[in-house]
C-alpha cells in the first residue's frame, strides 16, 4: 500500500470515529424559553398543543379543533378568519401589544370571543383592562431561569374555580411561577381564579359577550411542569379554564419564533441539518485536497468523416416525392444508372446498349427500354411504377 493510499485510509478512519461521537455524544438540555407547540424542550409547548387536539371541547365528548394561528389578532379580518364563539390562546413570557391589537382584542371579545392570555402583561393592555402588575415580596422571577426551577420558594396556590361554575378548587403547593400578581381595580364583571397568598394570579374578566382569561405564570403551560406529576392538579386546574370547541392557537408573538435571515441560519439552527452541513462541507475540503489537483484532460474522440451523398439524395428525393414529381424522380433514376453502367446520359448507341446488356447479363431489351424512356413527360402513374419495377430488376444483376 502506497503512503498516499495509508493517509486516505487514516482519515477516512478518523473521520467515521469522529462523525460516530459526534452523533452518540449527548446534547445539553435546552432550557431557553420558547411557548412554541413545534419544540418539544422543557420550556417548549408542544405536550400542551397535544392535550388540547386530545382534550374535548364539553361533557358531550365534542372533538375539539386547534388551529396554529402564525399573523396577529388585527390581521385576522384581512385572512377571513373567523373567530366568534372560539378561544383565542396566548403563552408566552411577555404579551405587549400595540394599540391596534388592543382595540382589536376588546372589539373581538365583544362580539363573543373567548381569550386567555398566559404572559407577563405589558403597561398599556394592563391600563386598558383595567389592572396593575405587583411583584411579590422576597419572590424570584423562575422563568428568567436556564435551569430546572427545583430551588425556589414553595408556596401556596389556591384554585377557588376549577372550571365554569365548579367551587371548591384544590390548594397546590408548589414552585412560585412568577413573580407578580395582578392588582384588580375593578371588581365588575371579574373572578379570582387562582390566588398565592389572597393574591390573584389568574383572574376572568367579562367584557360583553366574551371573557379574557389572564395568568400571571406562563412557564405552568410548558413541557416541563406537565410531565411533572406534583403539578399535576395545578396545570389540570388551569387548563380546565381553556374552553371551547375551536382553539386558536398563537404563534406569531412566541418569544422563541425562529426568525431566519439567511438559509445558513436555518441550516444551522436544525438539529438533523446541521450535522449534515458540516458533513458536506468537511467531504468537500477532502474533494479539494485529493481531486482537485491538475489531472491530464480527456483525449477527445474523433470519428471518421461520413459519406452524406446518399443521404442528401435521399433527402431531396423525398422533396420530390412528396411535391408530386414522380417523373422527375424517375429521369434522374435513368441518369444515375447510365452513370453506373459508364454509358452517356442521353442518345445511347444501340450498340454500346447491347454490348452492356451481354456484359450484365440483362433481359434481352430491357436496358434498351429503360434508356429510351427518359425525357418522356407524358407517362402514366403505371408506366412510371412499370419502369421503377425494370430499374430494380436490373440493379438486381449488378449485385
Amino acid at each position: 500500500m502506497s503512503r498516499e493510499a495509508r493517509f486516505r485510509v487514516i482519515l477516512a478512519v478518523t473521520f467515521i470515529v469522529g462523525l460516530t461521537a459526534l452523533i452518540l455524544m449527548p446534547s445539553a438540555v435546552d432550557w431557553s424559553r420558547s411557548f412554541s407547540q413545534i419544540h418539544d424542550k422543557p420550556y417548549g409547548a408542544s405536550l400542551v398543543y397535544e392535550l388540547l387536539q386530545n382534550d374535548h371541547a364539553n361533557a358531550s365528548e365534542t372533538p375539539r379543533t386547534v388551529t396554529t394561528m402564525d399573523v396577529p389578532l388585527a390581521d385576522f379580518s384581512r385572512f377571513g378568519i373567523e373567530t366568534q364563539g372560539q378561544t383565542w390562546l396566548v403563552i408566552n413570557a411577555m404579551y405587549e401589544p400595540d394599540e391596534v391589537e388592543i382595540s382589536r382584542l376588546l372589539s373581538e371579545v365583544d362580539r363573543g370571543t373567548n381569550v386567555f392570555i398566559a404572559a407577563h402583561l405589558g403597561r398599556q393592555l394592563a391600563d386598558t383592562l383595567g389592572v396593575s402588575v405587583r411583584g411579590f415580596q422576597n419572590q424570584s422571577i423562575i422563568y428568567q431561569y436556564m435551569t430546572p426551577p427545583d430551588t425556589e420558594t414553595l408556596v401556596n396556590v389556591e384554585f377557588p374555580f376549577l372550571a365554569e361554575g365548579a367551587v371548591d378548587g384544590p390548594t397546590v403547593t408548589l414552585d412560585l411561577f412568577t413573580s407578580y400578581y395582578f392588582d384588580l381595580s375593578r371588581t365588575e364583571g371579574v373572578s379570582v381564579l387562582a390566588s398565592v397568598d389572597n393574591q390573584p394570579i389568574m383572574v376572568r374578566m367579562q367584557l360583553g359577550n366574551g371573557y379574557i382569561t389572564l395568568l400571571s405564570a406562563p412557564l405552568l403551560l410548558t413541557n416541563y411542569h406537565i410531565w411533572n406529576m406534583d403539578l399535576e392538579p395545578a396545570t389540570s386546574a388551569v387548563m380546565a379554564h381553556i374552553q371551547g370547541e375551536t382553539i386558536l392557537w398563537d404563534e406569531h408573538f412566541k418569544v422563541g419564533r425562529p426568525m431566519y435571515s439567511t438559509p445558513l441560519q436555518l441550516l444551522l439552527d436544525n438539529d438533523n441539518l446541521r450535522p449534515a452541513y458540516f458533513v458536506a462541507l468537511f467531504g468537500l475540503i477532502l474533494f479539494i485536497a485529493f481531486k482537485a489537483k491538475r489531472e491530464q484532460r480527456a483525449v477527445p474522440v474523433h470519428l471518421p468523416p461520413q459519406n452524406t451523398s446518399k443521404a442528401y439524395i435521399r433527402r431531396i428525393s423525398s422533396l420530390l416525392y412528396d411535391h408530386d414529381k414522380k417523373r422527375v424522380i424517375l429521369d434522374k433514376r435513368i441518369r444515375y444508372l447510365a452513370h453506373q453502367l459508364e454509358l452517356p446520359d442521353a442518345d445511347v448507341p444501340q450498340l454500346e446498349v447491347e454490348r452492356t446488356s451481354e456484359k450484365y447479363n440483362l433481359p434481352d431489351g430491357l436496358l434498351g427500354e429503360v434508356l429510351g424512356s427518359q425525357g418522356n413527360q407524358d407517362r402514366s402513374d403505371a408506366e412510371i411504377f412499370k419502369l421503377n419495377k425494370q430499374i430494380e430488376t436490373i440493379y438486381s444483376h449488378l449485385a
